[in-house]
């Protein structure tokens, strides 16, 4: 028989649940990835039009299963989820993975890495059509590691894109009053 003692603290903090959803999802992207392999076995096969589509189908899949994860607070294995849409995006469908790219930014800095979150945003900043959050991304960011000057910078490329974006016209109120 075990003993209380000889359980690790960290199995004794997760609950069924928590593990069947570990489970589910690890299950979930073995599943994928056979899918990809099976996708690439046969892709003379099937043609590229099927290829395609189910290639975004598994790049957004990996997007939302990232989400699921920050919202879980799993964000080491968020990053691995978004870094895999963008690498099936780019490989792939030969195009950036934009919200994948977004998120994967946002992640970065909860984990305390600004710089990589900043260098995901350069990526995506010019691609078409040009979005005021990524710039206000990157302000919140340049504001976070003391770099005030290029915040407001950024807040305001934000608000030239979009005059109605709030959290830029209010970043950019703040600031004029501190600067």
């Amino acid at each position: 028989m075990i003993d209380d003692d000889d359980i690790p603290e960290i199995i004794r903090g997760l609950n069924y649940q928590t593990l069947k959803a570990i489970e589910d999802r690890d299950l979930e992207e073995i599943s994928i990835e056979r899918t990809i392999d099976e996708l690439l076995k046969n892709r003379k096969r099937i043609g590229n039009a099927y290829f395609r589509d189910n290639m975004e189908k598994i790049s957004r899949k990996y997007y939302q299963m990232g989400n699921d994860l920050v919202d879980e607070n799993e964000y080491m294995r968020a990053l691995d989820m978004y870094t895999k849409s963008i690498k099936i995006s780019k490989r792939y469908l030969g195009r950036l993975a934009v919200d994948s790219y977004f998120n994967r930014a946002i992640t970065f800095v909860i984990l305390g890495y600004p710089k990589l979150g900043l260098m995901d945003l350069i990526r995506i900043e010019k691609k078409p059509p040009v979005k005021p959050d990524i710039f206000y991304l990157k302000g919140e960011i340049y504001e976070f590691m003391g770099k005030y000057k290029m915040a407001q910078k950024m807040y305001m490329k934000s608000y030239l894109i979009d005059p109605n974006y709030e959290k830029a016209k209010n970043k950019l109120n703040k600031n004029i009053l501190i600067l």
